[in-house]
């Protein structure tokens, strides 16, 4: 089985994208910032579900202390995360200087409502960094020692 990214997440990236679809349709500066900013974060989000995520989908059964299915992916999964998270990381930085863009061009603009998904988009970049990359890595760890020694 194909591990998945927890619907939380999935539905937070949804929302966040549509949101800023929808700013990109906005004429002069508002527009041209979200347009910057999508492209950086479609791009950002594919790379985070494609390998930071979906091993976050087990958390709730390993703190059951059950095991889960599609454990097999785990390891490749995070070999990946560790290969990748300095990049994903730096890729934040580019995003919140896009997202600041974004607030200064809608302010500018007279479009306030596109100021609480850059609040949102932040808040999520720091979520990332702080808990959700952390996290996978320690999952693995807990999956290992449940699997016990490995034999050779």
């Amino acid at each position: 089985m194909e591990l998945a990214v927890p619907a939380s997440l999935k539905a937070l990236h949804e929302s966040l994208h549509a949101t800023l679809q929808r700013a990109t349709r906005e004429p002069a500066r508002t527009g041209e910032a979200a347009r910057k900013l999508l492209r950086l974060l479609e791009r950002h989000i594919a790379r985070e579900q494609a390998f930071a995520l979906p091993v976050l989908s087990l958390l709730p059964a390993l703190a059951r202390g059950e095991d889960a299915p599609g454990l097999q992916a785990v390891p490749r999964l995070l070999e990946q995360l560790a290969e990748e998270r300095a990049s994903l990381v730096e890729a934040y930085r580019g995003i919140r200087v896009e997202a600041r863009a974004l607030a200064a061009a809608a302010e500018a603009d007279g479009r306030a409502e596109y100021l609480g998904v850059v609040e949102d988009l932040l808040m999520y970049a720091r979520l990332a960094e702080e808990v959700l990359y952390p996290a996978a890595p320690v999952a693995g760890e807990v999956i290992r020692r449940r699997a016990g020694p490995t034999k050779s």
